[in-house]
């Protein structure tokens, strides 16, 4: 914290002013100052990172409590914002024995100046002087740090004898956290933070976009598919949004707040595939758009292994998470449509469905076609007269056959326990139908309670399959495991295949 600021006066010439020696010492003392603040200001103290060796400090050789010390060149700021640079390689003497054991010794470097290039005047001594004032380093070995902001750490070592009274070498610590007695530590040196090349206005805004644009798809498909790298990567964004919107980040740091995305994205494509592989079914994999999403992520992740600091490959990186972002929705969220549309769709139904402004995910399937499942949804039929299964290939509208397991049953009910439900979230059943027969009304009915119809419109007999749909509000569903059940009446017939199972997100 700066407490105290002296006026800054600039010289101001004119004519016949007399200049001397004092006035251009100030005007070479009013540059000093304002270098020192503004270093003060905008850097702070400790050692300036990438110039010379970092006054790195190492071990070289020594024994009987005398060691030798090489400090290598570098620049460190001080506290009262003087650079302190250090042009060439330094030797210092460790001498062990001159403290009192145990304790911690301190290397230091702090601000020294001499006066060099003297001008002699032979026929008159009042003009002579030295010309020069040379700025360098004193790199000392001190018991303590003295007050007053001078002197600044670059390494310190705890110095203790062994069990035989003796200090046999000083090692250069291989932890950095734990180094030891007789190590030199560096955990308490002082580093500046440079000035870096910033963002451009547009490119932040650009990137807080594509961050909350894949925040919010991995949100919305993770109430689909709980993968753990969707939840991992809406971390990821939220952070790369909130250091982008800081301000805090230059322009070649961006690459590193992108680089987890491409790690992620990789995961989550192999944890889709598992996904698949235990389901036993490929719901993703086999679409079109899944070979576009993971050859993006390959063209991502050979922008950002070979970044090379150039805004043509920032961008490249960027525009291909982008399309990541693209395919993931396509792949998981399918485009709004109507019941009308939904009674239409002849290919699988997706993992979420837009549905006149409101988002449904697939919670559950009752799939004829596996005994198991059938099983887990205690699918029954009470008071039938006639029930039986049959396989059927069909067609849609249009003209897409579907090969599906058909339930035919005459009067009573079919009955079946949902699974995966969620408690007071709106539920959505779609279930194919063959309506060869049509003309009828099936009495849906959720927990023996919330009863909706089902309205079969007039039979096709050229193209049989429709998606017929029916819909609970979020006060019907109080239970995790609900039944539904299908009802006839006395002479009725009704055909069914597959059925979805969705809730409002």
């Amino acid at each position: 914290m700066i407490e105290k600021i002296d006026p800054f006066r600039r010289a101001n010439f004119f004519n016949g002013l007399l200049a001397t020696p004092q006035f251009w010492n100030a005007i070479q003392e009013y540059g000093h100052r304002k270098e020192m603040f503004y270093n003060q200001l905008f850097h702070g103290t400790g050692i300036i990172p990438g110039v010379l060796d970092e006054y790195r400090v190492r071990s070289v050789q020594g024994g009987g409590g005398i060691f030798m010390l090489v400090v290598n060149p570098g620049a460190v700021l001080d506290q009262k914002g003087r650079s302190v640079m250090l042009h060439e390689t330094q030797a210092l003497t460790l001498d062990s024995r001159k403290f009192t054991l145990p304790c911690t010794v301190y290397i230091t470097v702090r601000y020294h100046e001499v006066l060099e290039d003297y001008y002699q005047n032979e026929e008159n001594s009042e003009y002579q002087g030295y010309r020069k004032k040379m700025e360098s380093a004193k790199v000392e070995i001190l018991p303590g740090i003295p007050p007053g902001g001078d002197h600044i750490e670059i390494a310190r070592i705890f110095l203790e004898e062994d069990s035989q009274g003796e200090i046999r070498k000083i090692s250069e610590g291989e932890d950095f956290t734990a180094p030891g007695s007789n190590t030199l530590d560096c955990r308490y040196v002082p580093w500046v933070c440079p000035a870096k090349q910033g963002i451009h206005p547009q490119l932040r805004s650009h990137l807080v976009n594509l961050f909350e644009q894949t925040r919010n798809v991995a949100m919305v498909i993770h109430d689909t598919v709980e993968l753990p790298g969707l939840r991992e990567i809406q971390t990821v964004a939220l952070t790369g949004k909130m250091l982008i919107q800081c301000g805090d980040v230059s322009f070649d740091d961006v690459i590193h707040t992108i680089y987890p995305l491409f790690d992620l994205n990789n995961q989550i494509a192999q944890e889709l595939l598992e996904y698949e592989r235990q389901k036993n079914e490929r719901y993703f994999s086999a679409k079109s758009e899944f070979e576009v999403y993971r050859q993006a992520i390959f063209s991502m992740g050979d922008y950002v292994k070979t970044y090379d600091g150039r805004y043509e490959t920032l961008d490249g990186a960027l525009k291909q998470q982008q399309i990541i972002i693209d395919t993931m929705k396509a792949l998981f969220v399918t485009r709004k449509v109507s019941l009308h549309d939904i009674a239409l769709i002849s290919h699988d139904f997706p993992r979420i469905l837009v549905l006149d402004n409101e988002r449904y995910t697939l919670v559950d399937v009752l799939d004829l076609r596996d005994d198991e499942n059938r099983e887990r949804h205690k699918l029954s039929f009470p008071a039938t007269k006639d029930v039986s299964t049959t396989s059927l290939a069909l067609t849609y509208p249009d003209g897409q056959m579907v090969r599906d397991n058909v339930i035919r049953y005459v009067a009573g009910s079919a009955k079946m326990t949902l699974r995966n439900i969620v408690k007071n979230r709106k539920l959505l059943l779609v279930r194919r139908t063959d309506v060869v027969s049509g003309n009828y009304t099936i009495q849906t009915v959720l927990n023996g309670s919330f009863e909706r119809r089902i309205v079969v419109d007039a039979p096709d007999t050229e193209n049989r399959w429709r998606n017929l749909s029916v819909s609970f509000d979020e006060d019907m569903v109080k239970d995790f495991t609900p039944t539904i059940e299908f009802r006839l009446g006395e002479k009725g017939r009704d055909n069914f295949g597959r059925m979805w199972v969705y809730q409002k997100l």
